[in-house]
């Protein structure tokens, strides 16, 4: 927005001062002295200095300068042009038959030369970085950044490139429920107002969307604008969007009867974006390994009773500016190294005494449990359950677990870690 702004105060106050100047020494007087005798008007009429010709002469400059570099659409752009052209000379004309001359050369000339320059400029490199941005990125982006990415020189890849990045995938996991629930029309609202909170929700906080279908979001951070912050500012607005959901919640069951059991997986690391699909459908989107993970870890949310899953590098990317409680070890294959699971809880600043009293608890709990000291952490996840507000899952999974093991008294049933092809 603001490299077309720029251009269109360049290219407005050049027509502006070049015609204004030819204006101000009397280059259109003759022209003027033969078209108001055509009207029937008295020879010697004077247009020089009225206050309604320089009016045009602005609009007509930054008007036509600004339309032809803003609109994608070439011959729309003529569309514009050709209108302002003519209603130069009808309006003057229609002006002269009630005994007013207003000088259509100005005006006429400023649409002329505006749109020449704009339109030049707007098939340059720079001038077309806009509608590249809106056919690559559409609605997957802010105009916020979209206007930044305009702005910016970043490339603007369609080839497909490997990059660190934050994908963040939301989904509702009881739609047969809903479905069996709902009439068609009642589940399609549902559904379509959480689509629309969530993409809505994590695009303007810098995201952009890879993907909205009849399952979920997933949205990534960290492009089309490359940023060292990914990882937080995707941690923070999966928290942000988990609160507007409780609220979406709150609604549907009061309008329905119904909530969506909708779970949040964040992870990091190397995807591949770019321009995927063909002739009838193609778009902006995401695929590698770690966008998988991400989907795992949010179904892993129905497995320990949790909202929030981060994987370990998105933590270690976003550690101090997102509170976090253990959850499992976790590994993709067999021989990989285990990587620790996080519960997001919240900004630093949002976490309570209280409340961290209970994730120190819980903390500790976990330690014993992998120490198999499970006696001491059953006593842990007491503790915070009788600490806590209201149900929480992850403590209810593990004091389930320890239960289960002290009754079955086998070594081989004990397990702190899992593979996550058993999830």
């Amino acid at each position: 927005m603001f490299r077309a702004l720029r251009f269109t105060l360049i290219i407005g106050g050049a027509v502006t001062l070049l015609l204004g100047l030819l204006r101000q020494f009397g280059a259109f007087d003759g022209a003027d002295q033969a078209l108001a005798a055509a009207y029937g008007l008295e020879a010697g009429i004077e247009t020089r200095h009225g206050f309604l010709d320089w009016l045009l002469l602005l609009a007509a400059a930054f008007g036509i300068a600004w339309t032809t570099i803003d609109i994608n659409r070439p011959s729309l752009k003529f569309v514009i042009a050709g209108v302002a052209l003519v209603q130069a000379f009808t309006g003057s004309a229609l002006l002269g038959l009630f005994g007013f001359y207003l000088s259509p050369f100005v005006p006429g000339l400023a649409v002329a030369l505006s749109f020449g320059a704009a339109f030049l400029h707007a098939r340059s490199q720079d001038g077309q970085r806009q509608r590249q941005v809106e056919e690559l990125y559409g609605q997957r982006i802010s105009a916020r950044t979209a206007a930044a990415l305009v702005e910016s020189r970043a490339p603007l890849e369609t080839q497909g490139q490997m990059q660190e990045l934050t994908i963040v995938v939301c989904e509702i996991f009881n739609h047969p429920a809903l479905m069996a629930e709902l009439s068609p029309a009642d589940y399609i609202a549902l559904n379509n107002e959480f689509l629309a909170l969530a993409s809505e929700s994590l695009v303007e906080a810098g995201g952009c969307l890879a993907e909205c279908d009849g399952e979920g979001v997933r949205v990534i951070f960290g492009t089309p604008l490359p940023t060292p912050e990914h990882a937080a500012l995707a941690c923070t607005a999966a928290l942000d969007l988990s609160r507007r959901l409780d609220a979406f919640n709150q609604r549907m069951q009061s309008q329905h009867g119904q909530m969506a059991d909708w779970r949040i997986g964040v992870n990091s690391g190397l995807m591949i974006t770019g321009g995927f699909g063909g002739d009838r459908l193609s778009g902006f989107g995401v695929a590698g390994e770690e966008v998988e993970f991400a989907r795992r870890l949010c179904a892993a949310n129905l497995i320990y009773g949790s909202s929030i899953l981060a994987g370990a590098y998105t933590y270690e990317m976003a550690e101090g500016r997102v509170e976090v409680r253990p959850m499992e070890l976790l590994r993709r294959r067999q021989d990989e190294n285990w990587l620790e699971v996080y519960e997001l809880l919240g900004r630093p600043e949002e976490i309570g005494v209280e409340e961290r009293e209970r994730r120190d608890l819980y903390w500790t709990g976990v330690i014993y449990y992998r120490e198999k000291r499970l006696t001491e952490a059953l006593e842990k996840f007491h503790q915070v359950r009788a600490l806590s507000p209201g149900p929480d899952g992850p403590v209810e999974f593990y004091i389930q677990r320890i239960r289960n093991l002290q009754l079955s008294n086998s070594a081989a049933d004990f397990e702190t870690a899992r593979l996550l092809n058993s999830l």
